[in-house]
């Protein structure tokens, strides 16, 4: 069994301990007698009405997505912690790199910007953000990559895009 620990970064002072234990089976139903894992992450935390939460279970048969049904088992149990008193987060993202940089430009230019997380306690919730140029909300064009910690936008012009098609 190995442990881990878990972090919420709207709660900077509470850290969860996960313990993972994996052991392995054969399927005796298989003719080919194939090799099961059954993987197990499990934590003494309880909800939020005292109740304890039980652990997750995973088969696998290989290992490529076993990164992912660990990391979404992870989040179940998450899920279900009280994470309380959660941190406010005070400050806003800071803009970042912006093209083209200078205010007159070229109506066929696209427009770039990274958006950084200083506090990254809560991160930026990347469906609300929100652009206007020249007083026109552009916001249901934009093309914004990366997380919530970090991401670069861009908003490529209408008038560019019909012209090409």
């Amino acid at each position: 069994m190995a442990n881990f620990l878990l972090r919420n970064p709207l709660n900077p002072s509470k850290v969860v301990s996960l313990g993972i234990t994996y052991t392995q089976l054969i399927d005796v139903n298989d003719r080919a007698r194939e090799h099961i894992w059954v993987v197990e992450i499990a934590t003494s935390e309880t909800t939020v009405s005292g109740l304890p939460i039980p652990p997750e279970i995973i088969h696998l048969t290989n290992f490529e997505s076993m990164d992912e049904e660990i990391k979404e088992a992870v989040e179940r149990i998450s899920a279900k912690i009280n994470w309380e008193p959660l941190a406010n987060d005070t400050r806003a993202p800071l803009v970042d790199e912006v093209f083209p940089s200078t205010y007159i430009t070229s109506i066929y230019s696209d427009v770039k910007f990274k958006l950084i997380d200083l506090q990254p306690t809560a991160g930026i919730d990347l469906t609300s953000i929100q652009v206007f140029i020249n007083d026109i909300n552009v916001s249901p064009d934009l093309i914004v990559e990366g997380d919530e910690y970090g991401c670069d936008v861009t908003w490529r012009p209408r008038i560019r895009v019909l012209e090409t098609v």
